[in-house]
């Protein structure tokens, strides 16, 4: 069965063939919508887009339509008898053929993209319809693109079956059981298109305004019942009437929906270019006016003759001159020496290695800062470090240690007096030890060691005075 013209009424050259029977590769609207709302372009690149948004278009949809062309005779010719090398050259066509949809579908976006935000500045609504257009049109095209199919694939079998049958190539008895499900699958596609027309709502378009059912527009005729079991020449010829009338009604809505989705674009368009142009501004000729011409009266003018006055002649001496003289300034402060510092003396650094012993202190007299009785417990008398003044005498009771009182500890008795300090340690960590429990009640606190036999010092923070003598005076602990 020849195949029809399906380009009839098309739109017009402007868009170098990129309309036609091919299908729009538009892929997700709403991811479309999506893009134009978070990622809106300035007006500049869609001048840009829009400048040489078809450029290319023709060569492309040449070779969309020669490669359909070779895709269907090959299959044609494949029908019963496939062989590897056509099958070859169908998967080299159609590899092609996807790069061809690929090329498309690219276009198809950008042009969505920039006539959907183009209608987004000018007007709201333009933009709902545009919208609301290309989701009908994807509908029809799909019905167009499955009616199509089962058209091409139902007739190829046909025609083999009919070559085969006139003996004019051999495909075997059983061959006509595969016409049969050929012919059943094409019967169900047909059947799903009808009912998916039923659901959906038919816009106003020209040419088939008047179809309230778009269903009964695409089928007018009930659609005949299920293919019998054996082939049937009957009934294959009044299916194939039907299946062909089909498709040249979605071939006819599709090519209308493109075009009706074409002029509302160049509407958009339109709108969308008005919209940036700049006002012209309205130039009013102005009428002119005569001037009225007032002669002015010429008034002689009144001669005043002036009185002389002489001048009076002032002595420049006899003028008092006022001066303003400046403030004086305050009175100098006398300027003052600083007072001289007495120096009574420094601090001698001594080599303790190298000094002999001083006069032993009673141990009595040497008191610590610590607390703790065996790290405040006399160990040694220090060397002198110079006279010390006077010594205050001690205040408070017994055991408190002097105010004001110099430690001269000698350093020859010094590791003496700490091997005793820490006999006294060791034995009253053995004693603390042997009785825990006397430990815990004693008067410095828990924990605390106990040293038996001495006596709690007060709360008081010792006072110390260190007094520096100079050179050649005697020490008052040498009296």
């Amino acid at each position: 069965m020849p195949r029809e013209r399906e380009t009839e009424d098309l739109p017009p050259d402007e868009y170098q063939g990129a309309y036609g029977s091919r299908a729009l590769e538009l892929g997700d609207l709403a991811e479309l919508n999506r893009t134009a709302r978070e990622s809106p372009w300035a007006d500049e690149r869609m001048e840009k887009v829009l400048e040489k948004l078809y450029d290319g278009c023709a060569k492309r949809a040449t070779e969309h339509d020669e490669l359909y062309e070779q895709v269907q005779r090959l299959r044609a010719s494949s029908v019963g008898r496939s062989s590897p090398k056509l099958k070859r050259q169908i998967e080299t066509m159609e590899q092609q053929r996807a790069e061809n949809r690929e090329w498309f579908e690219a276009l198809d976006r950008r042009v969505y993209l920039l006539h959907v935000q183009m209608a987004n500045r000018v007007d709201k609504k333009l933009r709902e319809e545009l919208v609301e257009r290309y989701r009908l049109h994807l509908e029809l095209q799909r019905f167009y693109q499955k009616v199509r199919a089962a058209f091409a694939k139902a007739d190829a079998f046909i025609v083999a079956h009919g070559k085969n049958e006139r003996e004019e190539i051999e495909l075997g008895s059983e061959f006509v059981d595969e016409v049969v499900r050929v012919l059943r699958d094409s019967w169900k596609a047909l059947k799903g298109v009808i009912k998916d027309a039923h659901e959906t709502d038919l816009p106003a378009m020209k040419y088939f305004e008047e179809c309230a059912d778009l269903a009964n527009y695409v089928l007018e005729d009930k659609l005949v019942a299920e293919p019998p079991p054996d082939y049937t020449k009957g009934w294959v010829s009044k299916f194939m009437t039907q299946l062909q009338g089909a498709r040249q009604k979605c071939s006819k809505l599709q090519i209308k929906s493109v075009s009706g989705v074409l002029r509302l674009q160049e509407q958009i368009v339109a709108n969308w270019k008005l919209a940036r142009e700049p006002i012209p501004a309205e130039v009013i000729d102005a009428e002119p006016i005569e001037a009225e011409v007032i002669e002015a009266e010429v008034i002689d003018a009144e001669v005043i003759d002036a009185e002389v006055v002489d001048a009076e002649v002032i002595d420049a001496e006899a003028v008092e001159t006022k001066f303003i003289l400046p403030p004086e300034p305050p009175p100098e402060l006398p300027k003052t020496e600083p007072a001289p510092v007495d120096i009574v003396g420094q601090a001698n650094v001594f080599d303790f290695d190298a000094l002999a012993p001083g006069t032993p202190v009673p141990s009595a007299d040497v008191f610590a800062l610590h607390t703790d009785p065996f790290v405040s417990a006399p160990t040694a008398q220090m060397p002198a470090l110079g006279a010390i003044t006077e010594v205050a005498p001690p205040v408070g009771g017994e055991g408190e240690p002097p105010v004001n009182q110099t430690a001269w500890l000698d350093p020859i008795k010094l590791k003496a007096e700490k091997a005793k300090a820490d006999a006294l340690r060791a034995e009253a960590e053995a004693r603390t030890r042997a009785n825990s429990a006397a430990a815990d009640k004693g008067a410095f606190g828990a924990g605390a060691p106990v040293v038996f036999g001495t006596k709690a010092l007060k709360a008081k923070r010792p006072t110390v005075r260190i007094t520096l003598v100079k050179p050649g005076e005697e020490s008052p602990l040498a009296k």
